[in-house]
């Protein structure tokens, strides 16, 4: 809320506090049968609550100079009573100066005045100065909130960049090592794949890091690496690819595809003779965006498959990012060969923006 806002508000509250006793005074001379000076009536009632009003900010500064709360209060709270007794000799005053010097109305003296309703008058602050401090208290815990939203925030970031950076060099000595096997065997094969593996570094290491990207991007870069793949393999893989049009524009992780796939070469078709298939799949499911990898190998029954570096930093991300809203799933196909199966929440705004706009 504004600066400007904040003081409407409490000009806002101050009239309407000033009308609820005016028609409190006109009920009771109605009741009494006495005549309504509806001119006076009404002025000396904004005045006699305005210049209440004018110690609001005297009491937010206090409020927020001298608390009453943990160990300080019972230090801070007659410092508040006193405040409180101060202001209820100035308020008279400004009341009785405006009322008879300025407007000309005719009153009882000023002593007279101030005798009679010393104690209702701080009475009167003394719930000002409780209101006041129930919104610092507001206000602080809403500071707090929102600091705690920003740690957090940038607690996940590092987290998230840890796990990218450990990402990176696992899967360039990964694809460096296939690229070695062919390098002397069949160099023009070495040299595609080494081309690929230069696309596919620059899109995902150019510029400041995103921890998410749309699927479509996420599948655009994962061409690179199933190239360099398919180079190695040849003949004996097969990739199929069945994505639903209207996942495309859901945000995943960074690279999560990659290592899943890798499982699915190294676990499944590397370990098996004879040629082997790799299906990539994705789709919607109510508010959920399911994406699997499954091939067709030997099965987690077969006592390869293991969780690394690549399925453990991708199952590392989902929880900072998502929490217990996402999930990844590897286990053995009931057709046969191994399924990971990665669930998230369908999302198309990044979840760590969302969080620091939020704080």
């Amino acid at each position: 809320m504004t600066r400007t806002r904040r003081w409407l508000l409490g000009f806002g509250i101050w009239t309407v506090l000033a009308i609820l006793s005016a028609s409190q005074a006109v009920v009771r001379l109605e009741l009494a049968d006495q005549p309504i000076d509806w001119g006076r009536l009404i002025v000396s009632s904004l005045v006699s609550w305005y210049s209440c009003a004018i110690f609001t900010p005297v009491f937010f500064l206090a409020a927020r100079r001298f608390p009453i709360d943990g160990r300080g209060w019972a230090r801070h709270l007659p410092l508040h009573l006193a405040l409180c007794g101060v202001a209820s000799a100035l308020k008279y005053l400004v009341e009785w100066v405006t009322m008879v010097e300025v407007l000309g109305f005719r009153l009882q003296p000023l002593g007279r005045m101030l005798t009679s309703g010393f104690i209702s008058e701080n009475i009167a602050f003394w719930c000002m100065a409780a209101a006041i401090h129930a919104i610092e208290f507001q206000r602080r815990a809403r500071e707090r909130e929102l600091l705690s939203a920003r740690l957090e925030a940038r607690l996940s970031e590092a987290q998230l960049n840890a796990l990218a950076a450990r990402l990176h060099p696992h899967f360039l000595f990964n694809t460096l090592q296939g690229i070695s096997t062919l390098v002397h065997r069949d160099p023009a094969a070495a040299d595609l794949m080494l081309g690929h593996l230069s696309t596919l570094l620059r899109r995902t290491l150019h510029g400041r890091p995103r921890h998410e990207v749309t699927l479509g991007e996420e599948l655009e870069i994962l061409e690179h690496y199933l190239a360099i793949v398919q180079i190695r393999f040849g003949d004996r893989v097969t990739i199929e690819r069945a994505i639903a049009p209207d996942t495309l524009g859901g945000l995943v992780p960074c690279l999560s595809l990659q290592p899943l796939v890798e499982n699915a070469f190294e676990h499944g078709i590397a370990r098996r003779a004879g040629s082997g298939r790799v299906v990539i799949e994705s789709r919607r499911i109510g508010q959920e965006l399911e994406v699997s990898v499954r091939d067709d190998g030997y099965g987690p029954d077969a006592g390869a498959l293991q969780e690394g570096i690549g399925l453990g930093t991708t199952r590392g991300r989902l929880t900072e990012l998502y929490g217990p809203r996402a999930s990844l799933r590897v286990a053995a196909h009931p057709d046969g060969g191994t399924m990971a199966t990665m669930m998230l929440p369908f999302h198309e705004t990044p979840v760590v923006s969302a969080v620091e706009a939020a704080a």
